[in-house]
This record gives structure tokens, sequence and C-alpha cells, in this order.
């Protein structure tokens, strides 16, 4: 189904799809799209914790896992093999975004994750625990390592049963390394949050807002082009951001608020003046000769906070 809904995955016979539970499970034929397109694919990015597909390897999300409360989240991460051959040396290392920088001490996420089986069996399946927590607004998103060998087949195995159109079976013992993002981003960790006109006009004007604000042109999505509803309900980042009616003169325009809590102790800009990192934003859309243009402004008391919203924001729509 996620084949059929997507305007930019490609048509092709779909074999290995499977449904564990209340996760997706897909093959790899279709990674190089998922990472850089699909409309369905990039919003379950944000909003769910999908990750991309590789051949033999399977990775889907244990949605009933997934949660987060404050600054802190609880997440599953399937790992399955959908060969006939065996995964030995099976390993996974989660590590920060290269963005950060290399100081452990100032990582604006803390991932902690549970070991993984050294060796997966033909058709065998087997979950990772994730734990992170939120030390302050961060972009990007973890990276995850994956290495393993794999081996050999059993007998009667041939590869077109197994293997999708483009891709043929790696030699016996070959050693792969994937990586791959990690679909933890800022969003999750935030709340909507709802403001009266002029507590919003007067974070709007504020001297410190205004300094970090950040705009940016896109173009809209076919897909979302005359459905405002569709365009409204993609921005809001899966209940990251309350939507605000009544505020814009424009009723075709945006205007979305929330908040991301802080720590108790940390860095000075983890402990914003007004208690929490809040951040404001204006979605306009282009008329006449602009028509089908989207322009993105994002005001917070945090910069890095509104770049990383402007970021995910722009991904969503265009």
């Amino acid at each position: 189904s996620v084949c059929q809904e997507s305007e930019f995955l490609p048509a092709f016979r779909v074999r290995g799809t499977h449904c564990v539970g209340k996760s997706l499970v897909l093959w790899a034929g279709i990674e190089s799209r998922v990472r850089s397109g699909g409309p369905i694919m990039r919003q379950r990015g944000v909003h769910s914790t999908s990750v991309g597909e590789k051949p033999t390897l399977v990775l889907g999300p244990l949605t009933p896992a997934s949660h987060y409360t404050g600054l802190e989240g609880q997440l599953g991460i399937y790992y399955g093999n959908k060969s006939h051959g065996v995964l030995q040396s099976f390993q996974v290392s989660l590590q920060p975004s290269r963005a950060w920088g290399g100081d452990a001490e100032h990582v604006p996420l803390v991932i902690a994750a549970s070991t993984v089986e050294g060796r997966l069996a033909s058709r065998q399946q087997t979950c990772q625990e994730v734990n992170v927590k939120c030390r302050c607004p961060f972009q990007g998103s973890p990276l995850m390592e994956i290495q393993f060998l794999w081996a050999t087949w059993q007998p009667g195995c041939t590869v077109e049963s197994y293997v999708l159109p483009g891709f043929v079976r790696l030699p016996d013992n070959t050693p792969r390394t994937l990586h791959l993002k990690l679909p933890v981003v800022v969003s999750k960790f935030m709340e909507r949050r709802t403001f009266s006109a002029q507590d919003f006009f007067s974070l709007w004007r504020n001297e410190s807002f205004i300094l970090h604000e950040v705009t940016s042109i896109v173009d809209l999505a076919h897909r979302l082009r005359g459905s405002l509803i569709h365009l409204a309900r993609c921005v809001q980042l899966g209940g990251a951001l309350e939507l605000l009616t009544g505020l814009d003169a424009n009723p075709d325009n945006l205007v979305l608020s929330g908040v991301l809590p802080s720590r108790d102790s940390g860095a000075e800009d983890v402990k914003p003046a007004f208690g929490v990192s809040i951040v404001l934003a204006r979605i306009e859309l282009g008329t006449g000769r602009y028509r089908g243009k989207l322009r993105i402004a994002i005001r917070s008391d945090s910069h890095r906070l509104a770049q990383a919203l402007r970021h995910l924001i722009a991904a969503q729509v265009s």
C-alpha cells in the first residue's frame, strides 16, 4: 500500500512486504527512493519510527514500544533476516550525528540501546530497545551503523526467489556495513501549545524571537496543492505544533506554535528565559506568479530549534 500511495516510489513486483503485529516491514528494493523522496516514507521518518531497508536484512519499527514523554523517549527496532542464509557477527551501533561534534558532554541527544544477538538465523527476528534523552535543541538525527557477515545459502535456494530485480546475491561470508539514520528528531520531544492572539503577537514581536528568526522559500509538493487541510496536517509534524486559527488576516496562511520542555540543569541554552523553548511558525502560501511556492518563517528564543523546525517543515512540504 505504501508503494501504491507514493507517487515517487517505482512500480515493481512486491514480494517482500510483511506485517509483524502493527509494524510494517519492507524489502530493500526501494531503499534509494525511501531515502530521497516518497511522501509517505518521508512522513514516516518524522511522525513515526520507520527505518529504511537493505537487501537480506529487514528493519522495521515496533510501534507499540515507541513512546515519548517530555524529553525522554523509548522505541524498539526489529531486525529480521529474510534470506535462507545466516547473518554472522551481527553488530549494531548508534552514534550521534557528525554535526553535533565529538564532545560527549555536550551531545544534545543521549542514546542508550540494548545489545542484539550476534547471529541471525534464517527467518529469525530480534528487537533492540533504544532509550533517548534530549538535553537541548538539535538538528539532524542519530546514525545507525549495522555490520554483519552474509553466510552460505541453503541448498536448492535460488537467487530470484529471494532478491528483488536489480539485486544479486553476495558471495559467502561477505562483510557488509550499512549506514542509516535513526528517525529521532527534535519534534518528537515537543508539545503543542495554544496561545491567545495577544500572547502570540507579544512573543512574535519579542526582540529575542526576531533575532532568532529563520525563513525559507520552498516549492510546494504537488500532492499538497489545493488541499489546505492536508497541508495543515503535514506541517504540524505529528502533533508537535498546534494550529492557531484566526490570527492571520489571510485564511490560507497557517500559524502554529509549540514548545520544547527544558531540563532542570544543564547548559545555558537548555534553560531559556521563558521556562520552555517556544517555537512560533507562519506558513504563507504564494499567490499569482508565486503560486506553488511556500514561505516558512520560524521564530523562537532558540536559534538552533528554529533552524531544526524550518528544516523539518521544509522536508515535509517540498
